[in-house]
């Protein structure tokens, strides 16, 4: 049976002339053969005994690891049913007492020791020891790392031929014979080319290490004395083969003092040097061949190439007859090992990363995930993809921005009315810097977000800051690893103040900064926020420039008077921002298909740039959402009335937009508008979700039937006309619909989805399928003027957060009753993901007392064990499937929990991530719920779960309020110390309640939880461990305190302060 088997050859044409002279039979490319793109490689095809073969070679001029990985990886885009691969070509042999290797020999990889066959000598660590017992210091490199081993299929072929070869003899000289005679011309010698031919013992010529070569003509002056002396062979013409570990790196070796020093540090008896395999095994699992050519020392030339390729490329087809059908058959395609094994290589975008690459991409990655950080790049991305040429150049190119620029401590606040394209500014202010080479320092910024939010706190934001300067500062990333180590290496999150201690650090060691801030009035909670500005913003000693938008709200303007120049207080008003106003609404005039129809008469045009310049009186947003009507007027006297009777500011427009919702989609567009309002936006919302949730009927004995699905997701645009965005992903981003309107909107998606029926996805290209579109609020200003009780009357009570709230808590439930909804349903069910994790949210937050809501939770509780336990792991994948009563006490749900314990449930069951119900609702801090729990029968000192104790689990979170609830209940601390220190390595007290309140500095939870040592008769003996953690005292308050409670338990326990004197 015919299989595909890959030869690699390096850059030496004389290693792809050896390969391709061992084909039994030459073949022209397949006819279906489709090369990839990015494929710059060459190949020939061929077969060798009754295997397929592609020989690839790397381009001319070109080694090192990375280009082999290149050529490996491309080959098998282009041939992706390659099964396994050869290395074949030729390298410098590392001889030694053990390892008698002469030029012409084959050395094969193979797994030894703690290697795969081949490692990388230039990865590593040089580091320095210092020999025992004397001051002689030793340069120490050590290896760090493994690369795969061969494919089973090989290793299997080469045990089968070396076991015959003892035996009988190897077959490979006889067939680089039969290459000679198919081939004669290969047997020829030319000026530069030797012949792929033995050349005689008396060149095969070896000298001591410390001897460098004399000359440049050949070793003929070189001293015969310092030749190392080594036995003729009995027949020199057939190699020998040598088995085990090849070094391989990205340079070449031409010092056989290196080379000795490379074999001695690789802790591995290897015996050959090479350029490209370590860029191989990561990505292309293949066997590697080399014919030996030189020593990897100064006194080698190139008169061994030739026969060395032809030796290897033999060898090579003689294993290839060993190769059994079989094996190859039941292996997997290489592509789709790599894939398994590289893909983390992968995604960093190296297709041959080294392993140093990897462990530092390791660190680096693990660091991120700890941050947790928003992405602000998005919102940059989308407000650029609005910005068009020559936008904000009244500020880019003014007097204020150069000032700015030029000083080292500068801060300017840029506020406008909401819509006025403030943060189309701010994305242009950063693009400009950007832009800058060389920049002058690093450039962080940040977009607060309505729609998300992990964008709306400074929470958020400092480590989304902390983050950028990670990225951008190298020598500064000590402090954040530092940082990760001390918060149980990444298990737990820092603190707020943790992270602005850390932000601080790293900002007072950057020297200088460039920050830029947008829409920071998008932060509903944002008193600490202002606080953090203000105390930043007036820091002198650090050189931070600062540029700042949002609107005009009384609580920053009062902020900043205070610590902002009136001077760098800019207001956007209409005159700066017209001219960008008439540029869009021209461009989209004059421009767009919709807009055709004037293009004979262009006094109607210049009437419809005229009138919406004059109107928008500075606010763009305002613009945007006028073409929507503009575009559905067909003459001169409708567009004409509806010029003169455009609403006169963006609130009226809003209202303008409701009243066209047809009273037969008044539910449906509550219901739409309710989720984009009170969901978090962090992960917007998909059309086949919407087209669920609209179709749930929660007062109905049927709550959701898949016949009343909306069959045309086109609907979904028309409910809320102008209130909301789609992305289609594959066309546009939201923010281009955004910019250019609704009837652009509508114009470019109703004919995709004007024929569409709804079908459950199958495809995996999520962006061409309709279902897979996104779906938000159009802008702030919408959900700010939602929630206002400015809203148009009869949507002001459906869309109050209370009310809103409860009615979705009743869908979300109804919706996970249905029959049929599992977490194997998903894709038939497509609201089971958004209700298992919104459920609980807004059910904590429903009106008290509903009675509806009350019986759906009760149901959902009581249904099938299985069936619910099931749909609650879903916001808890990794951890064990805990109890109904353990998911109502960690949501929070006091009715849910009184009318569970009603029904006699045990309260101290293991199950669930925090192991018990009473810890789930001490980590939340749902205090009324735990003493619910706690009156039900729970107990406060059991152990077990994911912080061992409930006190445990609210101090670490720094809940005062319930680690206070607790101790009153009984909580023995003292007991609870000794427990952790039992179940930790080494009996420490490091994590115990007291030392992790202690290391937030929660000053009061610091004195219940010593008041409490003093009642515990636990505590006696143990409190002397306590020493390492009272000792890190930093602020004299605090260490005042500490004294004064300590005293009173253990007046010997020495507490000292380490703070400034």
């Amino acid at each position: 049976m015919s299989t595909s088997q890959a030869l690699k050859s390096r850059e030496l044409y004389t290693e792809l002339s050896a390969a391709i002279a061992m084909f039994d039979e030459q073949h022209d490319k397949p006819l279906d053969f489709d090369k990839h793109p990015s494929d710059s490689n060459s190949y020939h095809c061929g077969r060798i005994g009754n295997h397929n073969v592609v020989v690839a070679c790397l381009p001319h001029g070109i080694y090192g690891t990375t280009s082999a990985a290149t050529t490996a990886t491309s080959m098998l885009l282009s041939f992706p049913n390659v099964k396994v691969g050869l290395m074949v070509g030729i390298g410098a042999a590392i001889p030694s007492d053990a390892n008698d290797i002469r030029l012409g020999d084959v050395v094969v990889s193979l797994p030894h020791g703690r290697s795969g066959g081949v490692i990388q000598y230039d990865f590593g660590k040089n580091h320095v020891e210092t020999a025992s017992g004397s001051d002689h210091v030793l340069h120490v490199f050590e290896r760090r790392g493994t690369l795969n081993t061969p494919p089973q299929a090989l290793l299997n072929a080469t045990g089968s031929l070396e076991a015959r070869a003892r035996i009988y003899g190897h077959q490979f000289p006889e067939l680089l014979q039969d290459m000679l005679r198919g081939h004669p011309r290969m047997a020829k010698s030319k000026p530069r080319q030797p012949g792929y031919v033995y050349q005689g013992q008396e060149k095969d010529r070896l000298f001591q290490a410390s001897y460098p070569h004399m000359s440049d003509l050949g070793c003929k002056d070189c001293d015969p004395a310092l030749e190392i002396s080594r036995d003729a062979r009995e027949d020199p013409l057939i190699p020998e083969v040598h088995y085990g570990v090849i070094a391989s790196g990205n340079r070449l070796i031409k010092d056989a003092t290196e080379r000795d020093m490379i074999a001695k540090d690789s802790g591995e008896d290897c015996l050959c040097l090479e350029t490209e395999a370590a860029g191989l095994m990561n990505s292309f699992p293949c066997l590697v061949i080399r014919g030996i050519c030189d020593y990897a020392g100064s006194h080698q030339n190139n008169d061994w190439q030739e026969y060395a390729a032809a030796t290897a490329a033999a060898y090579a087809k003689e294993l290839l007859s060993y190769l059994d059908s079989a094996d190859v058959t039941q292996a997997s395609r290489a592509i789709e090992v790599i894939e398994q094994l590289s893909e983390y290589v992968h995604k960093m975008g190296g297709v041959a990363k080294t392993m140093d690459e990897t462990q530092a991409n390791t660190v680096y990655h693990n660091i991120v995930k700890w941050l947790s950080a928003p992405d602000p790049s998005t919102n940059f991305n989308e407000a650029q993809e609005q910005r068009r040429e020559g936008t904000g150049s009244w500020f880019l190119q003014g007097q204020v921005l150069k000032e700015w620029k030029e000083k080292p401590y500068a801060r300017t606040w840029l506020h406008g009315l909401s819509g006025c394209g403030k943060t189309i500014l701010s994305s242009s202010i950063i693009g400009l810097l950007q832009h800058e080479d060389p920049p002058p320092c690093p450039l962080i910024y940040f977009f607060f977000d309505f729609r998300n939010s992990t964008k709306q706190s400074l929470d958020g934001m400092l480590r989304s800051l902390i983050t950028q300067l990670y990225q951008q500062l190298p020598h500064l990333r000590h402090y954040v690893e530092e940082s990760c180590k001390f918060h149980e290496r990444g298990t737990q999150q820092p603190s707020r103040d943790s992270l602005k201690v850390l932000y601080d650090t790293m900002a007072r060691d950057a020297a200088w900064v460039r920050m830029v801030l947008d829409a920071i009035d998008e932060a509903p909670k944002r008193r600490d926020l202002l606080d953090w500005l203000e105390n930043s913003v007036g820091r002198k000693e650090y050189n931070l420039q600062l540029i700042i938008t949002s609107r005009l709200e009384e609580d920053i303007e009062s902020t900043f008077l205070r610590c902002i120049n009136p001077g760098n207080q800019i207001n956007i008003q209409q005159n700066l921002v017209d001219q960008d106003t008439r540029s869009y609404v021209s461009h989209r005039t004059l421009e767009e298909q919709a807009f055709k129809r004037w293009q004979r008469q262009p006094k109607v045009q210049a009437k419809i740039i005229e009138d919406l310049t004059r109107k928008a009186g500075g606010m763009f947003r305002w613009v945007v959402c006028q073409f929507d009507v503009i575009e559905r007027c067909l003459d001169y006297p409708s567009l004409s009335e509806t010029l003169e009777a455009l609403p006169k500011t963006l609130e009226r427009t809003y209202e303008r937009m409701l009243k066209d919702i047809p009273e037969v989609n008044f539910q449906h567009g509550t219901t739409l508008l309710n989720m984009l309002i009170w969901s978090d936006q962090s992960e917007p919302l998909k059309l086949k979700e919407i087209v669920d949730a609209i179709a749930v009927r929660a007062d109905r004995n049927i709550v959701f039937d898949p016949i009343n699905r909306m069959p045309h997701a086109r609907d979904i645009l028309r409910i809320c006309s102008g209130l909301i965005l789609v992305d289609r992903g594959d066309i546009e981003s939201p923010s281009t619909m955004r910019a250019r309107g609704l009837a652009h909107a509508r114009a470019t998606l109703l004919p995709w989805l004007n024929d569409w029926e709804y079908q459950p996805a199958h495809t995996s290209d999520k962006v061409s399928d309709p279902m897979e579109w996104t779906c938000q609020l159009a802008h702030a200003s919408v959900k700010e003027y939602l929630i206002s009780s400015r809203v148009l009357e009869k949507f002001r009570l459906p869309l109050k957060e209370e009310i809103a709230k409860t009615n979705l808590a009743k869908m979300c439930l109804a919706y996970l009753s249905s029959p049929g909804v599992d977490t194997d349903t998903i894709n038939k069910f497509h609201l089971t993901k958004y209700s298992a994790k919104w459920w609980s949210i807004f059910a904590t937050r429903a009106a008290p007392g509903d009675r509806s809501l009350h019986m759906l939770m009760t149901k959902f509780f009581k249904s099938d064990i299985g069936r619910f336990a099931r749909i609650c792991s879903l916001t808890e994948p990794q951890a064990s499937v805990g109890t109904a009563l353990y998911y109502a006490s960690h949501f929070g749900l006091e009715f849910g929990v009184q009318d569970l314990l009603k029904s006699d449930m045990d309260t101290n069951i293991l199950g669930g991530e925090y192991g018990k119900p009473l810890q789930a609702a001490s980590v939340r801090n749902h205090t009324r719920t735990v003493q619910i729990l706690l009156a039900g029968g729970a107990d406060v000192d059991r152990v077990g779960g994911k912080h061992y104790t409930v006190v445990q689990a609210a101090s670490s979170q720094g809940h005062f309020e319930t680690v206070q609830v607790l101790i009153n209940a009984g909580a023995m601390v003292g007991r609870m110390t000794a427990q952790i220190a039992a179940l930790r390595v080494g009996g420490s007290n490091e994590h115990s309640p007291l030392s992790t309140a202690h290391n937030i500095g929660h000053t009061q939870m610091v004195g219940i939880i010593l008041n409490a040592y003093m009642n515990d008769p636990h505590c006696a003996g143990s409190i002397e461990r306590l020493t390492p953690t009272l000792c890190r005292i930093k602020t004299v308050e605090y260490w005042v305190y500490l004294r004064k409670r300590t005293s009173r338990i253990a007046p010997h326990l020495n507490v000292e302060y380490q703070g400034d004197q």
